[in-house]
């Protein structure tokens, strides 16, 4: 009989913890992965459009790059609002009763300043681009080497690392940089309408919120949500790049691609948690 649990019959559980145990242990190498990877996509992509006649290879990184934000960023908006409404409801709703019973009301709009613009919004966003985009990315490029497709690029003098991978990167990181600020915009919008059925005075409630928020916040926001879309891009490019070798890796490499981006999201966010005050 053929075992439907997992490789080499283990269970699912088993299973799992064994791929949670292999991408922590994997995790410094994932990191100076991205860095290199990084590095190396801008530097491919500097020196092909700093040639002299590379007014084509413009156009067409700059129409895959927009279709590339599109998907990442416009496509993404009603599952990034939907979250972000529950999290705002959510948060008064708990948070706000919570520190009424304190009678700490007065610093809810600190704790929602730092709860939502410096923590959640980034992070949730990174999560969902991560299951969805990341896991996508890594997925169609895997596709594409076993099909040949980054070879016959390369036979025709197309770095695959310019023309496929450096729009995945830049439209990754833009739209999750978007994505971010749309999640906090909703949060924000959905906490000022639910004031209405809590009964709390707006007039105090929007000037509490005007006086928390400091620009650094929004620098901390901003930078976390590149840094966080730089991550998701080149870990799961890495992969579809560098592993798999036939299509039944195709759902494997997507998934321990996503968990590679999430790791290393989660490792850039406890590094902000520890140096930035």
């Amino acid at each position: 009989m053929v075992s439907l649990s997992g490789r080499g019959g283990e269970s699912g559980a088993v299973g799992f913890a064994r791929s949670v145990g292999d991408a922590v242990w994997s995790t410094p190498g994932v990191v100076g992965t991205v860095v290199l990877l990084v590095g190396d996509v801008c530097g491919r992509g500097l020196r092909v459009l700093a040639r002299p006649r590379a007014s084509g290879a413009r156009a067409v990184l700059l129409r895959v790059t927009i279709d590339q934000i599109y998907f990442t960023g416009v496509e993404a908006v009603p599952i990034v609002a939907g979250l972000a409404t529950l999290v705002g409801v959510t948060t008064i709703g708990v948070g706000f009763r919570t520190l009424t019973v304190l009678g700490a009301e007065g610093s809810f709009g600190t704790v929602l300043d730092k709860l939502i613009l410096v923590e959640l919004a980034p992070l949730l966003t990174a999560v969902i681009v991560a299951a969805r985009s990341g896991s996508a990315v890594c997925t169609e490029l895997l596709a594409m080497r076993l099909n040949d497709e980054l070879d016959a690029l390369a036979a025709h003098g197309v770095d695959p690392w310019v023309y496929v991978g450096l729009p995945r990167l830049i439209g990754i990181t833009v739209g999750t940089a978007c994505l971010t600020t749309v999640f906090a915009l909703a949060t924000y919008a959905v906490t000022l309408v639910s004031t209405i059925p809590l009964g709390i005075a707006l007039p105090p409630f929007l000037a509490s919120l005007a006086g928390a928020i400091e620009p650094q916040d929004v620098v901390l926001l901003w930078t976390k949500a590149l840094l966080f879309g730089l991550a998701v891009a080149a870990t799961t490019m890495a992969r579809g790049f560098r592993w798999g070798h036939d299509s039944s890796d195709l759902p494997r490499m997507a998934t321990r691609g996503a968990m590679d981006a999430l790791i290393t999201i989660f490792l850039i966010d406890a590094v902000f948690a520890v140096l930035v005050r």
